[in-house]
């Protein structure tokens, strides 16, 4: 271990337990995080089909679907089970820290990582099952076990085993994940001063590396989600790229810096000067480009997209910059403070965007309280089935609605509930949908409607004899 590793122990220790605290955030936050869009998507579908429901092959997203399927097959009381499954995230994240805090002792990487879960954060923690922050996690775990590895001269031949697998699960979680995991990738090549891996292994691992990333990129191109996402970086011109800074998603972004992620500005200059007071102009330059890079990317991929775009969704998508800002400044800046200075810094940027968090659970324990409010009328009315015809303001508050059906349903089933009660939130043009919901047996889920012979009774219970009440919400709530 170097000098600027031992150093750096203690800020370490620091970062550790703000991934503690996020962790005590979702035992606190556990309904408004299980029961908001992909989280009670996932779950539902993992209970009721009884097997991962892992989409667009995002692989690594099985180290949390294996908590409510296990939870399934010992018959665990549903509340247990999405408390568990909201918990599973974080815990994921935390075990990864812990890892490379206790076992590999890599204090960098550490606060790297837990940087990576603050840094950018406001609305977006609340949005649990973004499968961007474990791709994330995976990523640490493959460039701390690489690191490890190497460190205790293991069998050569297992390094790069370990190293293909590990990597392979890392991007294939995410698409996004790619971009840090080459910025790091870089950054710790050019960052081995010491030579301690050999021109010849660097070549082996990055052949690996490249191989996993083409991988990737040919199997996404014809999915229809991932695909759709690639189609501004695969069909671009060299205006789209010199206009990039011009695009609604870059500026929004930017004001954001100073509104709600300040500290990151600090991170990224302060990292930068030391590098440039360490005359390592490589890595400086290969930090800036990367950060220009990153926000084409960003504006290729979603452009059009402005304030009014959910905060939770666009924020996830910029989160794996702070990578890119935070190796810098845990490489080159804190090392060179004194130990209590480090410290401080770090325990300040945690603090602040701890606060950041905390000021974002309004809108989601509102949410929360609104279908709670809604299922007591509905209880009040003897309705099962409900619904709404609501106005735009109330579908904004809501950030979204295609999941509520999945969310009453669980939250109605961890309520002890039998038959369930569920509503669902329609257009008022939409003749289709509520001609569907006039029918005894229909059942409203999140994009479709469910055959009653495929729902799990072991679980769920949804009123068959009746059709969906429906009116408008200002009907209902007066």
């Amino acid at each position: 271990m170097d000098a600027n590793e031992r150093s750096l122990k203690r800020p370490a220790t620091l970062a550790l337990v703000a991934m503690v605290l996020l962790l005590v955030g979702a035992v606190v936050w556990f309904k408004e995080r299980v029961f908001f869009a992909d989280a009670s998507f996932v779950v539902f579908n993992v209970l009721n089909y009884k097997r991962f429901y892992i989409q667009e092959h995002r692989l690594g997203s099985f180290v949390t679907q294996m908590v409510p399927l296990i939870g399934q097959k010992l018959n665990a009381p549903i509340k247990s089970i999405l408390i568990a499954y909201s918990l599973s995230f974080s815990i994921f994240y935390l075990a990864v820290s812990s890892c490379l805090y206790f076992a590999y002792r890599q204090y960098r990487l550490t606060i790297v990582m837990a940087l990576y879960y603050l840094l950018f954060v406001t609305s977006s923690y609340y949005w649990t099952n973004n499968e961007i922050h474990q791709a994330v996690a995976w990523l640490f775990l493959t460039i701390g076990t690489m690191k490890y590895l190497q460190q205790r001269g293991a069998n050569v031949a297992l390094q790069y085993v370990l190293f293909f697998l590990l990597a392979a699960v890392t991007v294939s979680t995410h698409f996004i994940v790619i971009i840090p995991f080459v910025f790091l990738w870089v950054f710790l090549m050019m960052d081995d001063e010491s030579g301690a891996m050999a021109v010849r292994q660097k070549g082996i691992y990055s052949t690996l590396l490249i191989a996993v990333i083409a991988t990737k990129f040919l199997f996404s191109i014809s999915q229809p989600y991932d695909g759709a996402a690639l189609h501004g970086v695969t069909h671009f011109s060299i205006k789209d790229v010199l206009l990039s800074w011009n695009t609604p998603v870059t500026k929004v972004f930017i004001k954001r810096c100073f509104l709600l992620y300040w500290p990151a500005i600090f991170v990224l200059l302060a990292g930068l000067w030391f590098l440039y007071k360490a005359g390592n102009k490589r890595l400086l330059g290969w930090t800036i480009l990367s950060c220009i890079g990153y926000g084409i990317v960003m504006s290729l991929t979603y452009g059009g997209y402005d304030a009014d775009f959910a905060l939770f969704h666009i924020e996830s998508e910029w989160m794996s910059l702070s990578i890119i800002c935070s190796m810098p400044f845990v490489f080159y800046y804190l090392p060179r403070l004194k130990q209590a200075t480090s410290m401080f810094v770090v325990a300040i940027i945690i603090v602040i965007r701890l606060a950041y968090i905390y000021a974002y659970a309004g809108d989601y324990e509102w949410r929360t309280k609104f279908k709670e409010d809604v299922f007591a009328e509905m209880k009040e009315r003897g309705i099962t089935k409900l619904a709404l015809y609501a106005d735009k303001d109330l579908r904004k508050k809501l950030m979204l609605d295609w999941s509520l059906p999945n969310e009453c349903i669980l939250m109605s089933a961890m309520n002890g509930e039998r038959p369930q009660r569920t509503f669902c939130i329609i257009d008022s043009g939409d003749n289709a949908k509520r001609d569907a919901l006039l029918k005894p047996d229909a059942i409203s889920i999140s994009f479709d409607m469910l055959v009653p012979e495929n729902l799990n009774r072991q679980y769920f219970d949804i009123d068959t004899t009746v059709p969906y009440t429906i009116m408008p919400y200002t009907e209902l709530i007066k």
